[in-house]
Protein backbone atom coordinates (compact mmCIF):
# COMPACT_ATOMS: atom_id res chain seq x y z
CA UNK A 1 0.00 0.00 0.00
CA UNK A 2 1.03 3.68 -0.54
CA UNK A 3 2.79 5.48 2.18
CA UNK A 4 0.97 7.93 2.71
CA UNK A 5 3.03 10.03 5.87
CA UNK A 6 4.10 12.74 3.35
CA UNK A 7 0.41 13.71 3.02
CA UNK A 8 0.04 13.29 6.96
CA UNK A 9 3.12 15.39 7.58
CA UNK A 10 1.40 18.53 5.71
CA UNK A 11 -1.94 17.91 7.04
CA UNK A 12 -3.68 16.21 4.18
CA UNK A 13 -6.65 13.83 4.86
CA UNK A 14 -6.08 10.68 2.89
CA UNK A 15 -9.30 8.17 2.17
CA UNK A 16 -7.11 5.17 1.69
CA UNK A 17 -10.44 3.45 2.43
CA UNK A 18 -11.68 4.51 -1.12
CA UNK A 19 -8.43 3.32 -2.97
CA UNK A 20 -9.06 -0.10 -5.06
CA UNK A 21 -6.33 -0.51 -6.65
CA UNK A 22 -2.70 1.97 -7.30
CA UNK A 23 -0.65 1.16 -10.13
CA UNK A 24 2.46 2.45 -9.88
CA UNK A 25 4.47 4.23 -12.94
CA UNK A 26 7.69 5.15 -13.72
CA UNK A 27 8.66 7.90 -16.42
CA UNK A 28 10.46 5.98 -19.18
CA UNK A 29 12.77 7.35 -21.16
CA UNK A 30 12.84 7.92 -25.09
CA UNK A 31 15.41 6.27 -27.54
CA UNK A 32 18.32 8.63 -28.37
CA UNK A 33 17.23 11.29 -31.16
CA UNK A 34 13.70 10.61 -30.20
CA UNK A 35 10.71 13.07 -28.27
CA UNK A 36 8.32 11.46 -25.67
CA UNK A 37 5.00 13.00 -25.84
CA UNK A 38 2.84 12.80 -23.16
CA UNK A 39 -0.87 13.40 -23.25
CA UNK A 40 -3.23 14.48 -20.82
CA UNK A 41 -6.80 16.27 -20.16
CA UNK A 42 -9.59 17.03 -18.18
CA UNK A 43 -13.51 16.36 -18.86
CA UNK A 44 -16.78 16.80 -16.72
CA UNK A 45 -18.72 13.93 -18.30
CA UNK A 46 -19.64 12.84 -21.28
CA UNK A 47 -20.27 14.52 -23.36
CA UNK A 48 -17.94 17.24 -21.79
CA UNK A 49 -16.67 20.34 -21.98
CA UNK A 50 -12.94 19.07 -22.11
CA UNK A 51 -9.44 20.49 -22.28
CA UNK A 52 -5.92 19.29 -22.75
CA UNK A 53 -2.54 19.36 -22.39
CA UNK A 54 0.99 17.95 -23.55
CA UNK A 55 4.14 17.86 -22.83
CA UNK A 56 7.37 17.54 -25.24
CA UNK A 57 10.46 16.17 -23.80
CA UNK A 58 13.58 14.20 -25.07
CA UNK A 59 15.90 11.48 -24.26
CA UNK A 60 17.74 12.82 -21.60
CA UNK A 61 14.29 14.07 -20.20
CA UNK A 62 14.92 17.68 -21.15
CA UNK A 63 11.69 20.20 -21.33
CA UNK A 64 11.32 20.62 -25.21
CA UNK A 65 7.73 22.47 -25.60
CA UNK A 66 4.47 22.22 -24.52
CA UNK A 67 1.04 23.13 -24.78
CA UNK A 68 -2.88 23.44 -23.60
CA UNK A 69 -5.94 23.83 -25.67
CA UNK A 70 -9.45 23.73 -24.94
CA UNK A 71 -11.36 21.55 -27.02
CA UNK A 72 -15.12 22.43 -26.37
CA UNK A 73 -18.30 19.84 -25.89
CA UNK A 74 -17.34 16.41 -26.76
CA UNK A 75 -17.53 12.57 -26.12
CA UNK A 76 -14.62 11.00 -24.15
CA UNK A 77 -13.51 9.05 -27.49
CA UNK A 78 -13.34 12.50 -29.81
CA UNK A 79 -11.26 14.05 -26.75
CA UNK A 80 -8.56 11.47 -26.83
CA UNK A 81 -8.87 11.30 -30.81
CA UNK A 82 -8.62 15.35 -30.77
CA UNK A 83 -5.93 15.23 -28.40
CA UNK A 84 -2.96 12.88 -29.92
CA UNK A 85 -4.11 14.68 -33.32
CA UNK A 86 -3.39 18.00 -31.89
CA UNK A 87 -0.64 17.15 -30.53
CA UNK A 88 1.05 15.80 -33.45
CA UNK A 89 0.11 18.85 -35.31
CA UNK A 90 2.13 20.41 -32.73
CA UNK A 91 5.01 18.57 -33.05
CA UNK A 92 5.08 19.06 -36.90
CA UNK A 93 5.15 22.74 -36.33
CA UNK A 94 8.22 22.30 -33.92
CA UNK A 95 10.21 20.42 -36.73
CA UNK A 96 9.54 16.76 -34.26
CA UNK A 97 9.19 13.72 -36.26
CA UNK A 98 10.07 10.73 -34.34
CA UNK A 99 7.73 10.85 -31.96
CA UNK A 100 6.67 8.36 -28.77
CA UNK A 101 2.59 9.10 -28.08
CA UNK A 102 2.33 8.24 -25.03
CA UNK A 103 -1.59 7.88 -24.35
CA UNK A 104 -3.89 5.87 -21.82
CA UNK A 105 -6.69 5.22 -24.63
CA UNK A 106 -6.46 1.79 -26.39
CA UNK A 107 -8.80 3.30 -28.79
CA UNK A 108 -6.67 5.71 -29.65
CA UNK A 109 -3.60 2.99 -30.21
CA UNK A 110 -6.28 1.47 -32.54
CA UNK A 111 -6.97 4.48 -34.26
CA UNK A 112 -3.21 4.85 -35.10
CA UNK A 113 -1.41 1.44 -35.16
CA UNK A 114 -4.18 -0.71 -36.74
CA UNK A 115 -3.39 -3.07 -34.23
CA UNK A 116 -5.87 -4.22 -31.83
CA UNK A 117 -3.85 -7.58 -30.13
CA UNK A 118 -2.13 -5.45 -27.12
CA UNK A 119 -0.99 -8.37 -24.91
Amino acid sequence: MFNFNVLKFFYINTRSDKVFHLLFVRWEFPLLGWVKINIDGVVTGSPCLAACGDIFRGSIKEFIGGFFVFLDIRTILVCWVLWSYTCIEEAKKMGLTSLWLECASILVCVAFTGMTNFS
